[in-house]
């Protein structure tokens, strides 16, 4: 999700889609970012393997890295060959289990440790569910926020306690956006398990949110995506670009679940 007024438009949000060359070399100021979920980064080479995949851009977002947070350590910061990697892990608390894990890698060319002005870590129930840095480099003054939701609340008993859950979630990243100073462009990269674009009945209905794109019925934690969009004024920048679905289940079915 990227914010309207960006310093400078020297921002592009293109998911998994590369930009052509010839495009990257006329504009050098833009930033490349993507969004991932490996659903595991404990394999041996995992990190050698993402980094490389995603090698042409500056900014990655990880969610569900099952990573689990050091004791005494909110966050931990792995130097890489080209990147710096940002990881907050998880705790088994009230609103994060052991399937989370977050993580932010940072080019070293584009965004030295010189230009990391605060690193942000959630409350401690929720670790492993979000964390945060902001960049400041001239006038460039940008927050990349990771964040992993709750899966979809399911039907049955629990279904009332899992929406709590989704909501308190929302509620401290909706907090910390609010605390950022107007200059400060956030930027979200998330995997929010959220379906947005067609209503209760299936019908489009266009807005300022999201595009037209990958539109599905919306369900709960799209109701709470699209709402925190548009109480601070921010858009799914990938859903108003034909970028293909963000997930594959066994049984082939694809979804947009992760957003920028």
């Amino acid at each position: 999700m990227q914010n309207f007024q960006c310093p400078d438009n020297d921002l592009e949000c293109d998911g998994y889609v590369r930009i052509a060359n010839e495009r990257i070399a006329k504009n050098r100021s833009l930033i490349r970012i993507t969004n991932y979920n490996p659903m595991s980064m404990k394999q041996d080479g995992r990190w050698l393997d993402i980094l490389r995949a995603f090698k042409d851009f500056q900014v990655i977002g990880l969610n569900g890295t099952c990573t689990r947070a050091k004791l005494g350590q909110e966050y931990t910061v792995k130097s890489h060959k080209h990147f710096e990697v940002i990881e907050w892990g998880c705790l088994t608390r009230e609103l994060s289990n052991c399937k989370c894990g977050v993580a932010i890698a940072l080019s070293k060319k584009r965004f030295p440790r010189n230009c990391w002005r605060q690193i942000h870590c959630p409350i401690k129930k929720m670790a492993g569910r979000m964390g945060a840095v902001r960049i400041k480099k001239g006038n460039l003054d940008i927050c990349f926020i990771v964040f992993y939701a709750h899966v979809e609340p399911e039907t049955g008993p629990k279904r009332e306690v899992q929406k709590i859950n989704s909501k308190k979630c929302y509620d401290e990243l909706e907090k910390f956006i609010a605390s950022l100073p107007e200059r400060c462009t956030p930027i979200i990269m998330t995997d929010g398990n959220a379906h947005v674009g067609l209503n209760g009945e299936g019908v489009y209905r266009p807005n300022t949110e999201y595009g037209e794109y990958d539109a599905q019925r919306i369900n709960y934690n799209g109701e709470l995506l699209e709402s925190l969009c548009r109480r601070q004024h921010l858009t799914m920048e990938n859903t108003f670009w034909n970028i293909g679905p963000s997930y594959y289940s066994a049984t082939s079915t694809s979804l947009s679940l992760i957003h920028i």
